[in-house]
């Protein structure tokens, strides 16, 4: 009954007659009737995997010849076609001669042990494999340690040689950008202190010698009795994140100087959801401020002349079809007087859907 329980089964081979006794568990684990076969050695290797065949009887004659236990795992198939993983051991029994008499030893059934460790591995793979396409690392240390442990991708992240770095918490430290020590260390500290998230946006010194961007989530991790125990999370590059900000912000501040050194005012719309952004100036040749408008093109639709309203959504329309590089009308604006004044409007599709709209 235990042996099922553990599921191990147990043999013995009389080493001067070759005869060979089973357990129940071992006939039940081989998938062999008890009333079937003659328990042989020969019999065990006919239900080894064939791939794993000869290393199985490579073990057994080692183990007889030179004396010595063996201890190995196997791929056995069962007579009903199941292939199992099993963990076999032995060992000789001597005389008072101290030669070997009897081998005794022990199969276990470990396929469930086995596919949990092959689904660890999956698993372990496809998270290598999103981190590396995310480029996103992983991390996790303790309070009371100074080593932390990194995943493969961090290294790569921070252009580090995981067989050169051993990482610790002073040297990660070390490699913040000087002006945000500080408030990084504070702001982790403080994380700890109140078991609550961590997250936030640094630099820190890539093994090129270039500072880059990133940014880390972080999760506090807790012992048994609820306390804090350390820091579990990732860190994401974000340089060219960054530098696309930057990049745009800089164009929306060179757009602002150049509308403000011509006379024209400018919007930008997006026609999927109908947001415009009236400049300042565009709203000032009106009469109007910001404040006082719907920044939404039905206030743009509102304030065209009646007798215009149809010219200009057929401009428009053209130019939405791509029949036209720039869609160019002259056309009657209401001012916030009432008085209407001519305007020539002139804008250009800067981007279009997976649809091409």
């Amino acid at each position: 009954q235990t042996q099922r329980m553990v599921e191990l089964g147990s043999f013995r081979q009389d080493l001067n007659s070759g005869e060979v006794w089973w357990s129940d568990e071992y006939y039940r684990i081989l998938g062999v009737e008890k009333d079937g076969p003659t328990p042989t050695m020969e019999l065990t290797a006919s239900a080894i995997h064939p791939d794993d065949r000869d290393r199985y009887w490579e073990d057994y004659r080692t183990s007889i010849d030179a004396g010595q236990p063996y201890d190995a795992e196997y791929r056995i198939r069962r007579t009903d076609g199941v292939v199992r993983y099993v963990h076999a051991r032995s060992t000789l029994e001597r005389d008072a001669a101290g030669l070997p008499v009897r081998q005794v030893g022990s199969i276990q059934d470990i396929t469930e042990r086995k596919r949990s460790e092959e689904a660890l591995r999956s698993s372990e793979n496809h998270l290598r494999t999103a981190q590396e396409v995310a480029r996103i690392g992983s991390f996790e240390g303790h309070i009371h340690e100074d080593a932390v442990w990194w995943s493969d991708e961090l290294y790569h992240l921070f252009g580090l040689d995981s067989a050169g770095f051993q990482p610790t918490k002073d040297r990660f430290f070390a490699l913040l950008h000087p002006d945000e020590q500080e408030g990084y260390i504070g702001a982790l500290t403080n994380a700890l202190e109140l078991a609550k998230p961590f997250r936030r946006e640094f630099r820190a010194m890539h093994g090129d010698g270039q500072w880059r961007h990133f940014e880390t989530i972080g999760h506090v991790t807790l012992d048994a009795a609820g306390k804090v125990k350390g820091l579990r999370g990732t860190v994401q590059d974000i340089t060219e994140k960054k530098q696309v900000a930057d990049e745009l912000r800089e164009s929306e501040q060179r757009l602002r100087l150049t509308l403000d050194a011509v006379s024209d005012g400018g919007w930008d719309w997006n026609v999927a959801n109908g947001d415009v952004r009236f400049s300042e100036k565009w709203l000032a040749s009106l009469g109007y401020t910001l404040d006082e408008v719907v920044q939404d093109v039905s206030f743009r639709e509102s304030i065209i002349h009646p007798d215009d309203r149809e010219t200009v959504n057929e401009v428009v329309q053209k130019h939405f079809d791509g029949e036209t590089v720039f869609c160019e009308c002259e056309n009657r604006l209401r001012m916030k007087s009432g008085e209407y004044r001519w305007n020539l409007n002139r804008g250009q599709v800067i981007a279009r859907d997976a649809g091409g709209r």
